[in-house]
């Protein structure tokens, strides 16, 4: 395919896709190969788009205006080949500006990109429609006009209106609605944005036919008493634990199929893992709270993955204990202690993480819950180290899901507070749903 028509004069250019800059010391003809009709160009990436300086060059050569104090890609010059196709557009569209009151200088061109791509949504965009001298958006960059005019941008990747961050950009444009959709069917917590950035890292691999695997961790059934508030209707007192799937399974439980469903009509290959936090077993005050021994307390989350598994039962769906994903308890107590090591040396300020930990703001959030989890805490630092063995929890879940999967996503059902404690160590897609307790 050669450059995109834009009128019918210009079929001595077609069989021709335009280099729009190219260095100094290369030779017109040097290193080059022969565009040949049959040959369909390659989609620039962002960073392969003109310049806007160079495009500012372009334009005003083709109308006969000197080129301007524009320096800094004076490596480059205006190919004339490019210089051309763009005076052409320009002769061929500047009758029309000329109708246009007080028409800016460049109005020729940007009618050419109105009638190149014609389908964007020009009318339907409020701005748009009012100023024509707006540009659409490409892979969540600004292209310049000289880009969208000669480079073959396909018109399924513009877009007109805010821009939304690259992640997104570059997927199918009918898929931000669908998954912003699905988040408020779902009740994610969007994180500012972040979760639909996340969601959509892997979602392109999915699309490109890359297995996602989201791992979703959930805690054991520990005692609860309903809240009578409806957005966080049950309350932890941890005065026991039952045999039931537990609250923040059950809130999974109820958002998953919804997931698995968007997956499946867009051909995604999509897997989950339903782990259970068995490791908590190991804290002497957490069997102490719940009041029973280690081999209760593992018989009866046994129970709750067999409810889980009933529930899931034709999805794709596998349900085990967390440390069966690193050869069990023993191979998560290593895990864990090393994750413990490197987070004391992030809060200690003797290493960086991958993403800012704010501990005093997540402390505020959690303390209620510890309170009621461990009891009253008499030492100097209070619940902090409590936070610190739970904030490596967080960070070794993380690193069993990087290990199990490059393409990733921890789909979570308790607070999405402990966030950062995923992202610690890597920057791995995470995505939380809004909890059903306090």
């Amino acid at each position: 395919m050669a450059l995109h028509p834009i009128h019918a004069q210009e079929t001595s250019l077609e069989s021709t896709v335009i280099d729009a800059y190219r260095p100094l010391s290369h030779t017109p003809d040097a290193g080059r190969k022969a565009s040949r009709p049959s040959e369909i160009p390659k989609t620039p990436e962002p960073e392969e788009l003109i310049p806007s300086d160079l495009s500012h060059a372009l334009l005003r050569r083709s109308i006969g205006l000197p080129t301007g104090g524009r320096r800094r890609h004076e490596r480059f010059q205006p190919d004339a080949q490019a210089v051309a196709r763009l005076r052409s557009i320009y002769l061929h569209y500047k009758p029309r500006a000329a109708a246009v009151p007080n028409a800016p200088r460049n109005l020729p061109f940007y009618l050419a990109l109105r009638e190149r791509y014609p389908d964007i949504g020009w009318e339907a965009n409020t701005s748009a429609s009012t100023n024509p001298m707006e540009l659409p958006h490409f892979a969540g960059v600004d292209p310049s006009l000289a880009a969208l005019l000669l480079q073959e941008l396909p018109a399924s990747q513009l877009r007109l209106g805010p821009r939304l961050p690259a992640e997104l950009a570059r997927l199918p444009p009918q898929l931000p609605p669908e998954m912003a959709a699905l988040f408020e069917t779902a009740r994610v917590v969007l994180r500012r944005g972040e979760a639909l950035r996340d969601f959509a890292r892997v979602l392109a691999k999915g699309l490109a036919g890359e297995t996602i695997h989201l791992l979703c961790p959930v805690c054991p059934d520990y005692a609860h008493v309903p809240t009578g508030k409806p957005k966080t209707p049950y309350r932890y007192t941890f005065s026991g634990v039952g045999e039931a799937p537990g609250l923040v399974a059950e809130r999974l439980l109820e958002a998953l199929p919804r997931f698995a469903d968007f997956f499946a009509r867009h051909g995604i290959d999509a897997r989950f893992i339903i782990g259970q936090a068995d490791f908590e077993v190991l804290s002497d005050a957490t069997l102490q709270q719940v009041g029973v021994d280690a081999t209760t307390f593992l018989s009866r989350l046994c129970a709750g993955g067999r409810a889980i598994e009933s529930r899931t039962a034709g999805l794709p769906v596998r349900t085990c204990f967390l440390s069966e994903l690193c050869g069990g308890l023993d191979g998560w107590r290593s895990l864990h202690a090393s994750m413990h090591g490197r987070l004391d040396e992030i809060r200690r300020g003797q290493a960086a993480a991958c993403r800012p930990i704010d501990w005093s703001s997540i402390l505020l959030a959690r303390q209620p819950l510890y309170e009621r989890w461990i009891g009253p805490q008499p030492c100097s630092d209070g619940y902090l180290p409590f936070l610190l063995a739970q904030g490596a929890e967080y960070a070794a879940i993380a690193e069993l899901a990087h290990r199990h999967s490059a393409n990733s996503l921890l789909l979570c059902s308790d607070h999405h507070a402990m966030t950062p404690f995923f992202k610690a160590m890597r920057d791995l897609p995470v995505i939380y749903l809004k909890r059903n307790y306090v």
